[in-house]
């Protein structure tokens, strides 16, 4: 939840933020409460997907009703799972297709230009890329 509040507070006035969590305009919970639920006119942003499992993933993704939109955002060299326990890396794979975008879901990867943190962690992120 910090991270997300962290960049609220970076984006916004602090009173904007303080009204949208009154207003309950902004929910942040862990994978394991979305069972059950459905999201209709909703945006839902599904952070740090690399430490998830393909069934938490899963469990997201079908909770998206009509109007609503999902950002699944990960950073596979960030990842605390195991080689193969991670589900974000193979649906990426699945849904990088002309069938998938057709159908409105677009995958696609930063690179090191699009680093806006430092220009340190350009650096590092280069270097280590070359691992």
């Amino acid at each position: 939840n910090l991270p997300f509040l962290d960049k609220l507070d970076e984006l916004l006035p602090a009173t904007q933020v303080k009204r949208l969590e009154k207003e309950e305009r902004v929910a942040m919970f862990p994978v394991n409460f979305a069972r059950g639920m459905s999201w209709a006119g909703k945006a839902i942003i599904f952070d740090e997907a690399q430490n998830s499992s393909l069934k938490e993933i899963v469990t997201v993704l079908t909770r998206i009703g009509r109007g609503s939109k999902c950002f699944v955002l990960a950073d596979p060299m960030q990842t605390d799972l195991h080689r193969g326990q991670g589900g974000f890396e193979q649906l990426q794979k699945l849904f990088s297709d002309d069938d998938s975008m057709e159908r409105g879901l677009h995958s696609f990867e930063f690179t090191e230009d699009d680093i806006m943190r430092s220009e340190l962690v350009k650096f590092l992120i280069k270097k280590i890329n070359t691992l």
